[in-house]
């Protein structure tokens, strides 16, 4: 059960708190999803090996025109790199159970964000980071495999493995997009009457990995019903091996009785981290 944070009567749903849906948008910052649009934003693997994108054809399937003439049922698939290919089945397959992170989490792959206007949250992002904003490259929906794994108190731990990263982990590009989230403004938001304001911190870490990014956020959540502003915490991972990107975000609860955060289980995801180096390193690259 996530928690209504305007304090209105609680319902059973999978909609994120808007801190969170922040602490999301804000996590693109780090490469989550694939890139589009550009040279710049053409995807770059770890060793610097092409990518490319396969096309599939399927005979005898039947065109527009009802021909039957061959066309392809596939125009964009996952990256390949020289050493060879990682499918989505490869990387579906290294999806951990729940209880790898605890007893009280579950699987959900069916989360609607926790705002309504998913364009006033993407405004004021870029509102206080300009200069993140203009270095990100533009993030499109690309294939990836994703799991969100939560408990009743809205703890989550956040898993995506994407075979094709975002130009954002590049390593010549890491260190400027670090400079630019540190740079950031605090994000002040308000949602459903619910004042939040965010702060940011980025630090390029390559331990895990080729190389990567670690992010942390602060967030402060106001209402008038709340016994004291509730300050809440973000922690984000995103780092390369080989060809895919593995990022994983993390985030506290909230203890809807006493309106108090339930730390995150941070530590936790640092070992899924090293899990998941070790998972997809070992993947068939030839």
């Amino acid at each position: 059960m996530v928690q209504n944070l305007s304090m209105a009567p609680v319902t059973t749903s999978h909609r994120r708190p808007p801190f969170l849906a922040l602490a999301v948008t804000a996590a693109l910052l780090l490469g989550g999803c694939g890139s589009s649009g550009g040279d710049d934003a053409a995807p770059t693997t770890a060793a610097g090996a092409s990518t490319t994108s396969s096309t599939t054809t399927t005979p005898g399937s039947s065109g527009t025109d009802g021909s039957g003439d061959d066309e392809p049922t596939s125009t964009t698939g996952p990256a390949v790199d020289d050493g060879g290919a990682v499918s989505l089945d490869d990387l579906e397959a290294l999806m951990p159970d729940p209880s790898v992170i605890g007893p009280d989490y579950r699987s959900n792959s069916d989360v609607e964000e926790g705002y309504d206007d998913p364009g006033e949250t993407d405004q004021a992002m870029t509102d206080a980071c300009p200069e993140a904003a203009s270095l990100t490259a533009e993030q499109d929906d690309a294939d990836d495999v994703e799991r969100l794994f939560e408990t009743d108190d809205s703890r989550e731990v956040n898993l995506r493995l994407d075979p094709t990263p975002s130009a954002n982990l590049a390593p010549d590009r890491i260190d400027a997009i670090v400079e630019a989230i540190n740079a950031c403004d605090p994000v002040v938001l308000d949602q459903d009457g619910v004042g939040i304001t965010m702060t940011l911190a980025a630090e390029r870490d390559d331990s895990l990995g080729d190389h990567g990014v670690t992010m942390q956020m602060q967030a402060t959540l106001t209402h008038p019903s709340f016994p004291a502003p509730l300050e809440l915490s973000f922690r984000g991972r995103a780092f390369v091996v080989g060809s895919v990107a593995v990022t994983i975000l993390t985030s506290d609860g909230i203890d809807e009785d006493a309106m108090a955060a339930v730390p995150g289980d941070f530590e936790q995801a640092e070992r899924l981290a090293g899990q998941m180096e070790s998972a997809v390193a070992d993947l068939d690259w030839q």
